[in-house]
């Protein structure tokens, strides 16, 4: 209901084949918020971050970061 609101960066990150929490809740809820995005997985399920650990810790980091998840999987590898 506040998400118009929220002044914070929001990211969310969602499967489409989460069982729990439709992709597309989160998708509409990035939009309903000014700062907010929403990136979607074909699969992971409602524990994609413990499906998907290193993929999900470098989205996160580069958003803390600045950076886009390319510049972060690029700097892991260095």
């Amino acid at each position: 209901a506040g998400l118009p609101s929220l002044a914070p960066e929001l990211i969310l990150i969602a499967a489409d084949d989460d069982p729990m929490v439709p992709a597309s809740v989160s998708t509409r809820a990035a939009l309903r918020a000014p700062q907010a995005s929403c990136i979607r997985f074909a699969t992971g399920g409602h524990l994609l971050h413990e499906a998907e650990p290193d993929t999900i810790a470098a989205l996160i980091e580069a958003r803390c970061l600045g950076e886009t998840a390319v510049d972060a999987q690029d700097r892991r590898r260095a």
